[in-house]
């Protein structure tokens, strides 16, 4: 396998954006997205479906995450208390490949940290 000169793991491009909707006091939603793009990333030898050592180019990831939370005024104990509950990864951007058996390569591992994943919360706030 040749070396590179590029840094491994690590995207060229990469960015993010957050919407914030909130229509009142009790009621709020947030909307995220993140790109991940292209990266190399080095695929050892060892695992019955990895027979060679090579450096694969990896393909960009869009990873969109959901929030809606709802607060409840509790006037008694001068507190809110948000009720809430979301989505990770919404569209399952999540890496495709692995490798199998007991030789894999076990730093074969890129893109989104989390499949999609489903969330509920409640936080209390004080005043």
């Amino acid at each position: 396998m040749p070396g590179i000169k590029e840094f491994i793991r690590t995207p060229r491009d990469y960015g993010f954006a957050t919407l914030n909707f909130t229509p009142n006091k009790k009621l709020n939603a947030n909307l995220n997205y993140s790109y991940t793009g292209k990266m190399k990333v080095p695929h050892f030898a060892g695992a019955p479906n990895q027979e060679i050592d090579e450096i694969i180019t990896t393909n960009p990831f869009h990873e969109w995450s959901a929030k809606l939370g709802y607060t409840i005024a509790l006037k008694e104990v001068d507190s809110n208390i948000e009720i809430y509950g979301g989505i990770k990864n919404i569209f399952k951007a999540y890496q495709e490949t692995f490798d199998i058996g007991k030789n894999r390569d076990s730093n074969f591992v890129f893109g989104p940290a989390q499949p999609k994943t489903f969330y509920i919360g409640l936080k209390l706030r004080s005043k």
